[in-house]
């Protein structure tokens, strides 16, 4: 709603609270990428089957979100924080497919 009305600002602050709560949704093991070793693929399928809807995040809303806030003259509150939490989070779930493969 926040980008139809051209509030970009507050589409930044929202899809970053959004972030935050699936990283706070997390156990510690799930959050830590350079801890990730895990024991058996059985366990790594149950645990992401189990925290996978707790865990998604609408990357196309959150592409158009970051396009438009990089379109502003001054840079939205929480947009480089927006920014660090996406790229460590696709980080994690890239180290995370390697391991399971």
């Amino acid at each position: 709603m926040s980008l139809r009305y051209e509030n970009i600002a507050d589409a930044v602050n929202y899809t970053y609270a959004l972030v935050l709560k699936v990283l706070s949704s997390l156990t510690p093991f799930e959050r830590s990428s350079d801890n990730f070793h895990p024991q058996s693929d059985k366990q790594v399928s149950r645990e992401s089957t189990k925290n996978a809807s707790t865990t998604w995040l609408p990357y196309a809303l959150i592409d158009q979100v970051l396009s438009a806030a990089d379109g502003q003259m001054s840079t939205p509150p929480n947009l480089p924080e927006l920014r660090t939490a996406i790229n460590n989070r696709v980080k994690r779930m890239q180290k995370f497919s390697q391991n399971v493969s």
